[in-house]
């Protein structure tokens, strides 16, 4: 159907030639010279010899650019590709893997394929883990040759911490580049919306149903930082320039 052929799209191929344009663009060159988007407001646009912007494209947190901005492609060139099944978590800063809090069992567990023998750890649920378990968090922090924690560009320690179900491939001690998938985490399996997936939501819309996906919105402006985490699940806090910090 046409709606898990959408879902299964993985790269942005151009239908005209002409020049390249980048709108909100917050990327991280490779060593190979391709270009790694983390940020979720970013796209890509097509734009003929008068300017004018004949083809526009939201690009995915984690996709891989082959062009940049002002470059001239040519019709049915691929300019981006991403994995649409999972969600990456993207390396700012290089450095050498140590993993935290990641014991086999507990934390996280070894699945390692039969046909390509290779290894991947998952972390696991904290609602599935044994007692011991419970509120420690997974991690990966990058360390430089000194054993001491490498810092982001932006401040902060480069530490990744994480969630239920994310995937990882690397070794603990292995070296980690600019721009590399730390670990994936997988989407959710795209259902199928027609016409009778959308009867159950005309009755939830009646019955007045508490969404599955409920979103909150921010009741206070202020500067976001994460509070102490509970039953598996992060605490976000709000702290405004005048009066109490707000917790969701």
């Amino acid at each position: 159907c046409a709606a898990s052929r959408a879902s299964a799209v993985d790269n942005i191929q151009v239908k005209h030639g002409g020049t390249v344009r980048l709108h909100n663009m917050k990327s991280i060159e490779k060593a190979d010279g391709t270009l790694v988007v983390i940020s979720r407001s970013s796209a890509l646009a097509i734009a003929d010899d008068q300017g004018r912007e004949r083809e526009w494209y939201k690009l995915p947190y984690g996709a891989v650019l082959s062009v940049k901005h002002g470059d001239a492609v040519e019709a049915g060139v691929v300019v981006a590709k991403w994995d649409p099944h999972t969600h990456p978590i993207i390396a700012e800063a290089g450095g050498t893997a140590k993993f935290v809090n990641m014991d086999q069992g507990i934390t996280v567990r070894t699945q390692t394929d039969e046909l390509t023998g290779l290894s991947t750890m998952e972390v696991i649920d904290s609602k599935e883990r044994p007692a011991a378990g419970k509120d420690i968090r997974p991690a990966i922090q990058l360390i430089d040759e000194k054993g001491e924690e490498v810092q982001l560009p932006g401040g902060g320690t480069a530490i990744f911490f994480l969630p239920a179900n994310a995937l990882v491939t690397m070794a603990n001690g292995a070296r980690i580049e600019l721009g590399d998938v730390v670990a994936r985490i997988p989407q959710e399996s795209s259902k199928t919306r027609d016409i009778t997936g959308g009867l159950p939501r005309v009755a939830d819309l009646f019955e007045a149903r508490r969404p599955k996906e409920s979103s909150i919105l921010a009741e206070i402006s202020g500067m976001v930082s994460f509070g102490k985490e509970t039953k598996g699940k992060k605490r976000l806090v709000i702290t405004p320039k005048d009066g109490d910090a707000y917790e969701v």
